[in-house]
């Protein structure tokens, strides 16, 4: 049984606010990137990843990661991160050689996208030498070059509470089966850590749940949770939020949610009975 000590809502502040420690200095993760190119895609950062492993090459040194390419597709693994970001401190100077190709991604309309190329990072001015590291790094971050997809938080979230030994090549829903995450069959039975699921396509974990309530006058059970996710923006936590579910002869309609995501979208919900909750619990504000 794992032990989760860190909320979900501190992980996101770890990696937001405080930043992983490297050698230049604390580095901040807070964007969100995906390799989809429905969600914007990842060729900048492909870029970046050619050209730094070119540069690994000539060298003759390339440190050892556990999946190198992952991290250019928001979905990386945060000590992979810490090695590459070390690495790159140890090697300015050979950083300030290197222009990277932005991108961005227009979507046809018809299923179709287009990758269309953008400004040129000039890394000697990214890391020119009076410029801390860190700041150079959050130019590389805000241009999406680094990031985390929902699978990559929620991923790293369960390998840093020690749930998951390593980044499982799962999507979303298969949290619910090959995660072991067993979808609840009643909002009575949510808890902190539980995953809520919207299909393949998005995966969130919650935070805190500040209330279950059933009204007997319209037959449904609400839960106001707060939530943590990578999503619009990047990493980040949502609180308040209400998730419904109607009763339906002797048993309960499908989840849905208001708030959690920006569209309407109903999600299922998984508790996975080998985490233990260790985190004081969210407190609402009066």
């Amino acid at each position: 049984m794992s032990q989760a000590y860190m909320s979900p809502d501190h992980f996101v502040h770890w990696a937001t606010i405080e930043g992983f420690a490297t050698k230049g200095g604390n580095i901040r993760l807070n964007k969100y990137m995906s390799a989809s190119d429905s969600n914007g895609g990842s060729y900048t950062s492909q870029d970046l990843m050619n050209q730094l492993k070119g540069v690994m090459t000539r060298l003759g040194s390339t440190p050892p990661f556990k999946n190198y390419v992952r991290m250019f597709t928001g979905q990386g693994d945060i000590n992979d991160f810490i090695t590459l970001w070390n690495w790159m401190y140890d090697h300015l100077d050979e950083m300030r050689k290197l222009k990277i190709q932005t991108y961005s991604v227009r979507n046809n309309g018809d299923g179709t996208f287009t990758k269309i190329p953008g400004k040129i990072l000039d890394l000697a001015t990214v890391f020119k030498p009076s410029r801390p590291f860190p700041e150079a790094m959050a130019e590389l971050v805000d241009n999406a070059c680094f990031g985390w997809d929902c699978i990559g938080f929620v991923s790293q979230y369960l390998v840093t509470i020690s749930h998951l030994d390593q980044y499982q090549t799962w999507k979303s829903d298969q949290y619910l089966t090959l995660g072991k995450f067993d979808p609840i069959k009643t909002l009575e039975d949510i808890l902190p850590c539980c995953v809520i699921v919207f299909g393949d396509w998005h995966i969130v974990l919650v935070d805190g749940v500040d209330w279950i309530a059933y009204d007997d006058n319209t037959k449904t059970l609400s839960a106001k949770v707060s939530v943590s996710q990578s999503y619009t923006g990047g990493p980040h936590t949502r609180r308040d939020k209400i998730l419904t579910q109607t009763r339906f002869g002797n048993g309960w309609s499908e989840i849905n949610q208001t708030g959690v995501l920006d569209v309407a979208a109903k999600c299922r919900v998984g508790k996975n009975a080998a985490i233990e909750i260790r985190f004081p619990p969210y407190v609402a504000a009066d």
